[in-house]
């Protein structure tokens, strides 16, 4: 194929890769080896047809030491290449890159051999002090072996942000997934819009966030039909990790087992959970379900506006045997015909499980509950707002005075602010001040909020980004009701 070893010390590289026909390959088709030192390279691999390629199609290893990349990988066609289609490998030391993947077209159809086939994207080791910018969009993933797209390995002090957007995938394995986070790395995910119609295993599947990392994921948008298991999967978060989880309006359907799964929370982990206006029909096991919330996992789950229809056991089960204390806010779900029950919440922990608003919750979710009347049952207690381990920023989310906050106005919201360059790999802060400030605009505005959020988002933004600035301190004040009496004032 093609060749570049090589780019050294303070060198600076312009490279473009475009329209070249590579077939019958035994090696790599395009293959770009070192990035290190002090080198700058500007890489663009472009309108290339590939066929038939020994081993990966499209290759980038060892972007290390204090290295800067720029590398585009777009409107290349891919077709039955013996290992992975896109292969991004080892962003380490110092480095800095940014990627673009997009507008791929990846079939490996006729790939033969049992060791033959591999990933349609994947992109390994991001680790040491890396800063890497990830964009994977717009690409058509179809017959390959083992995930549609992988990130795999993003640890030590590493700052990773990651886009997966508006991706058709058909796959071997999982559809896309994430795999151990740790080591004190930084992780900003954001997977919007895919849509994936075959996977023989998870539709979305994240394994391992661990190790003092601080996580920032958001699953939304996404269509996931026919997963041969899960169709969205977290297995372990733990070891002091922070994880805040944004799953929101997904489309899932026909999947094995569990429709969104949650599975082992532990060892001092936080984790702030949002699972909200997804649609789950004819998942094979539970609809939603958080299990093994255990040793001293700090964990508040938000479950509200899902419709769950003909799940193969309960559409939402909680099951909490954690040491310390559990928050739940359940609110608006619907869920018909389920082969269990509609909702099952099991607590058998020493720390307490908290529900807010306890004696309404039943009355507040449509399907049978067990157990049938949680007010009066010993196993559950009040939870209170602003009162942990209940965060303040659920004030107003299920009280029935309050007006509900929109799922889609928190996603536009949380794009504005991670777009203001004060808020830079702060992701935890901003995540935070996203649900503060829609509760308080929600209580501000009223009934206006709908006419000003269509008519104009971008100045209103602007405002908040500027009327704001000198308010940080006000933003973690818990006398939130005061606040807002005043600011209205």
């Amino acid at each position: 194929g093609i060749e570049f070893e090589g780019i050294f010390e303070d060198a600076t590289a312009n490279i473009t890769v475009a329209n070249n026909q590579i077939t019958d390959t035994q090696e790599d088709g395009i293959f770009v080896d070192d990035i290190e030192g002090n080198a700058v390279a500007t890489i663009t691999v472009a309108d290339n047809t590939l066929d038939t390629i020994g081993a990966d199609g499209i290759e980038f290893d060892l972007i290390v030491e204090d290295a800067t990349a720029n590398i585009t990988v777009a409107n290349n066609q891919i077709t039955d290449a013996q290992e992975d289609n896109i292969f991004i490998d080892n962003i380490e030391g110092n480095a800095v890159a940014t990627i673009t993947i997009s507008d791929n077209v990846i079939d490996a159809a006729n790939v033969t051999g049992d060791e033959a086939g591999g990933d349609g994207i994947e992109v390994d080791f991001i680790r040491d002090n890396a800063n890497a910018t990830i964009t994977v969009a717009n690409n058509q993933i179809s017959n390959v072996a083992f995930e549609g797209i992988e990130f795999d390995d993003i640890e030590g002090d590493a700052i990773a942000t990651i886009t997966v957007e508006n991706n058709q995938i058909n796959s071997g394995e999982t559809g896309i997934e994430v795999g151990d986070i740790e080591n004190r790395a930084n992780a900003t995910i954001a997977l919007t819009g895919n849509t994936i119609t075959v996977a023989d295993e998870e539709g979305i599947f994240f394994d391992d966030i661990e190790n003092d990392t601080v996580s920032n994921i958001t699953i939304a948008e996404n269509t996931i039909l026919s997963a041969a298991t899960q169709g969205i999967e977290f297995d372990v978060i733990e070891d002091n990790a922070n994880a805040t989880i944004n799953i929101v309006n997904n489309q899932i359907s026909d999947v094995g087992e569990e429709g969104v799964f949650f599975n082992d929370i532990q060892e001092n982990a936080t984790a702030a959970i949002t699972v909200t206006g997804n649609t789950i029909t004819n998942a094979g096991d539970d609809g939603i379900e958080l299990t093994l919330i255990e040793d001293n996992a700090n964990v508040t789950a938000t479950v509200t506006d899902n419709t769950i229809t003909n799940p193969g056991a309960d559409g939402v089960r909680i099951e909490h045997t954690a040491d310390t204390d559990l928050c739940l806010a359940l609110d608006n779900n619907s869920v018909t015909t389920p082969g269990g029950d509609g909702f099952e919440l099991v607590s058998n922990g020493a720390g307490q499980f908290q529900v807010l608003d306890q004696a309404n919750v039943t009355a507040r979710n449509v399907g049978t509950f067990d157990p049938a009347d949680i007010e009066t049952n010993a196993d559950f207690v009040e939870g209170t707002a602003g009162v942990a381990p209940c965060p303040w920023w659920l004030w107003g989310l299920v009280t029935q005075d309050k007006p509900r906050p929109d799922p889609q106005f928190f996603l536009k919201l949380k794009n504005r602010v991670s777009n203001w360059t004060w808020f830079n790999h702060k992701s935890a802060f901003s995540t935070l001040l996203e649900y503060r400030l829609s509760l308080y605009l929600i209580e501000l505005l009223e009934t206006r909020i709908s006419v000003i959020f269509a008519a104009a988002i971008d100045n209103l933004s602007l405002y908040l980004q500027q009327s704001l600035t000198g308010k940080i301190l006000w933003l973690f004040n818990p006398n939130i009701t005061d606040n807002l009496t005043n600011e209205k004032e």
